[in-house]
């Protein structure tokens, strides 16, 4: 009897550890390279396929396990989609940069030529265009993420002047993190975040394509 009121009040405990946890992707500080005096229409589009297929909504961003194995998604802090948080953070670096951004939103459910034509019809000089294909961090015995990001910049013509690409499966934990507070996954996964949005827009072939 003991046994199983043990193991009752473990499961609970569990499942209280991974239950609604989210993560803050768009409270973050990018370090980024680029320096323009033109303007940049930005666009981020979700076109991870477990979103893209409506298996997942766009603020989903990873899944945590309790200890039985069963899954409870992760979502972002601030209830808007992933795509909409990059996009906040991007901006904010960029215009931290003295950049001036228009920052356009883009439906998961457009084809690439409408997300194109979204940007196109700011009439800026440069449009750069964040497309996240695959996003997810996963927590039970530890911690991973895949990554999947990619990034266009096109000139006033739409002409594609520069394309980078991002794609990681990254190792955030070897603890046992089903009893890792949330408190000490979210700033993990943040600067897994930062890095990987630096990592994607500090290439020299975008920097050099946003002047």
């Amino acid at each position: 009897m003991l046994k199983v009121l043990f193991s009752t009040a473990m499961a609970l405990m569990v499942s209280a550890c991974v239950v609604g946890q989210k993560y803050d992707f768009q409270n973050q500080t990018l370090n980024l390279d680029a320096a323009t005096e033109k303007q940049v229409a930005l666009g981020v589009q979700d076109q991870r396929p477990y979103v893209t297929s409506g298996d997942k909504s766009p603020e989903f961003v990873g899944l945590a396990r309790a200890g039985v194995g069963i899954p409870y998604g992760i979502h972002t802090q601030s209830g808007r989609p992933l795509a909409d948080d990059f996009a906040t953070a991007i901006s904010s670096a960029l215009e931290a940069k003295k950049i001036k951004v228009t920052t356009v939103t883009i439906p998961y459910t457009d084809s690439r030529d409408q997300a194109i034509k979204l940007l196109q019809d700011v009439k800026a000089p440069r449009s750069l265009l964040v497309t996240i294909t695959d996003w997810k961090t996963e927590m039970y015995v530890n911690a991973s993420a895949d990554v999947g990001l990619i990034a266009d910049v096109y000139d006033a013509s739409g002409a594609l002047l520069a394309t980078n690409t991002v794609r990681d499966r990254q190792a955030i934990s070897n603890r046992f993190v089903t009893f890792t507070p949330e408190s000490d996954m979210a700033p993990k996964v943040k600067a897994l975040a930062q890095e990987s949005l630096a990592k994607l827009l500090n290439d020299p072939k975008v920097v050099e394509a946003l002047k």
